[in-house]
């Protein structure tokens, strides 16, 4: 075997080996920047769970501070939990990459806090801040839903962000039938604006 030879085998394998060395350094990075989404999208989960847990709360805190609007016990409840909604709401901006998930998370706690405001004035106001929370606590959860790739991020039971109690029979009513947004045609303008 001639020189020239020897040369051209050297080469051979010295391509083949930076082929390899390429190819799995690509694999590592292609598998790296899986496992990060991954983890953004768990922790953008956690986040949103944590952040609608406490805006619940809210929620039914005020509610029965409706008929016991002096119980410091659950106005204790609602500041801490509105406390801790902002805060989750601070760590969902650092988490989320898509800015209608920010400004709806934004509008919602804002939301609670004129709903807590109205009931402690025990302000007739208080149910149009309970319309718009319900709107923008629809289009957070559109939003983090599309975000966490889902396949349909708009198809959420609704009933719950919009249940009142009738008060002539203190039985919940649904204005909006539990159906999914999309199937809803009240909401389809709601819809095109996440």
């Amino acid at each position: 075997m001639g020189g020239a030879d020897q040369m051209t085998a050297a080469l051979f394998a010295l391509a083949g080996t930076l082929i390899g060395v390429i190819g799995s350094t690509m694999a590592d990075i292609i598998r790296e920047k899986r496992d990060l989404r991954r983890r953004n999208q768990d922790e953008l989960r956690s986040i949103c769970s944590d952040l609608t847990s406490q805006l619940g709360r809210i929620r039914r805190c005020l509610f029965m501070l409706q008929s016991d609007p002096k119980n410091e016990d659950l106005w204790r409840l609602v500041d801490s939990a509105h406390t801790e909604a902002r805060a989750l709401y601070e760590r969902l901006l650092i988490t989320s990459e898509l800015t209608a998930t920010q400004e709806a998370a934004r509008h919602v706690t804002d939301s609670a806090f004129s709903m807590m405001r109205a009931r402690r004035a025990q302000s007739d106001d208080y149910q149009a801040h309970r319309e718009e929370f319900g709107e923008w606590l629809e289009k957070l959860y559109v939003s983090v839903r599309r975000e966490l790739g889902l396949r349909s991020p708009t198809n959420i039971y609704t009933q719950s962000l919009y249940n009142r109690l009738d008060p002539q029979s203190g039985l919940p009513s649904d204005n909006h039938q539990g159906q999914p947004i999309e199937s809803n045609p009240s909401n389809a303008s709601r819809i095109a604006e996440v």
